[in-house]
């Protein structure tokens, strides 16, 4: 950590800037874990960060403030009972600090997705305003993943309504900063309209504690282990991993962790029957399950910079994924391969081709490892708050 200290504070040795962070997950997994990892950092910069979130489980680092917004006895309800309550709840505690706070000493870094009247009062306010892109705009994002859906029979996809996109396109215009974590993000940033010079280049990865004690692989006398982690549904090629996979008919093993979307269930199911495949439910230690398989794989349709990538690098795998699946670390025959996406045929040539060479396997899982400690949270949440202070002392001058 010492190479990452490089602190702008003022006489009394507090940090000059605050970052206030609008969070409405909670941060036990998902964006909210990731959005807390990022902030445990910010200190290093020199950033005072402080998070307004309806409740969050997950420990943070003692230099992060945490204002809890939902009433104590709501936090350990479902989530599912009280987001209503506890997103209105979150935007009354966040236009009261906003009332409270100096535009000239706080910067405000928002998660998706801010309700528009809150954004208009910051701005109104004269904040300078960061916003973190979990994945592509939704102009972006809906067109493929109508395609996905329809490819298949299911009509549109359902999560991303033209009432959605606007919202966010409108959105976007009241950010000075706006955090892209890939390069495919990049470009449909500027397609949609965002100037260059509020596009930051960023990385999601790997909570390297997390890491620091995983066992070593043990591959010998077994089959060669695929593994697929995360929502297993449409919008991450689950079902063209499917296809492949029967189409690759190979003497391997599927390894599946994650929640299962309903529309892919039947599928699952009917694929399962074959052999071969093993389904894991939700795994807390990523570590260890990755310290199990051989090969990860990843055939996203559409995606910001997944975490995933990071992580499977950290424990020396191979990736094959899509370029929206990247993450700025996968490059194709050097740390892993890189397919179309909603193409099962070229999915299954990859899984053959790894499955089939230990060796290259192995050099492309020991490259994935070398460049893992670049994406580390240390690294990603350190980067971020720089850049932040930096609009500040911009802002200042």
């Amino acid at each position: 950590m010492e190479e990452l200290i490089s602190l702008e504070r003022g006489q009394d040795g507090q940090s000059l800037f605050s970052a206030l962070t609008f969070m409405d997950l909670d941060n036990v997994r998902g964006p909210g874990r990731t959005c807390s990892l990022i902030l445990d950092q910010f200190h290093t910069a020199g950033l005072k960060a402080e998070l307004l979130t309806p409740r969050a489980n997950r420990p943070l680092a003692p230099e992060v403030s945490v204002r809890r917004t939902l009433p104590g006895p709501l936090r350990s309800l479902p989530w599912r009972l009280t987001r209503g309550y506890a997103k209105s709840s979150l935007q009354r505690s966040f236009s009261r600090a906003l009332k409270a706070a100096d535009p000239e000493k706080v910067i405000l870094y928002f998660w998706p997705h801010a309700p528009l009247s809150l954004l208009r009062e910051a701005r109104a306010q004269g904040f300078v305003m960061a916003r973190e892109m979990i994945n592509n705009p939704c102009r972006t994002a809906k067109p493929l993943l109508d395609e996905a859906y329809s490819k298949r029979g299911l009509g549109e996809y359902p999560f991303i309504t033209w009432e959605k996109v606007a919202a966010e396109d409108e959105e976007l215009t009241y950010f000075d900063l706006v955090f892209a974590s890939n390069i495919e993000v990049e470009k449909s940033l500027r397609q949609i309209g965002v100037a260059d010079h509020k596009i930051k280049p960023a990385v999601f990865g790997y909570d390297s504690h997390a890491f620091a004690d995983a066992p070593a692989r043990q591959s010998e006398g077994r089959p060669v282990r695929f593994l697929f982690l995360g929502t297993m549904e449409v919008r991450k090629g689950f079902l063209d991993l499917l296809d492949a996979w029967k189409l690759a008919d190979l003497n391997a093993e599927l390894w599946l962790a994650g929640h299962v979307d309903p529309v892919v269930a039947g599928p699952l199911a009917s694929a399962m029957e074959g052999g071969k495949i093993r389904q894991l439910g939700f795994v807390s230690d990523v570590a260890r399950l990755l310290s199990d398989v051989d090969v990860f794989v990843f055939p996203t349709i559409e995606e910001g910079g997944p975490q995933v990538t990071c992580e499977a690098a950290a424990m020396g795998l191979p990736t094959i994924t899509t370029k929206m699946g990247v993450g700025r670390l996968v490059r194709d025959g050097e740390n892993g391969l890189v397919i179309p996406a909603m193409d099962p045929h070229a999915l299954a040539a990859a899984m053959t081709r790894l499955a089939d060479d230990k060796a290259y396997r192995e050099e492309l899982g020991q490259a994935a490892a070398r460049e893992a400690p670049q994406f580390s949270y240390e690294r990603a949440g350190h980067g971020r708050g720089e850049t932040l202070v930096n609009a500040m002392r911009a802002r200042s001058a």
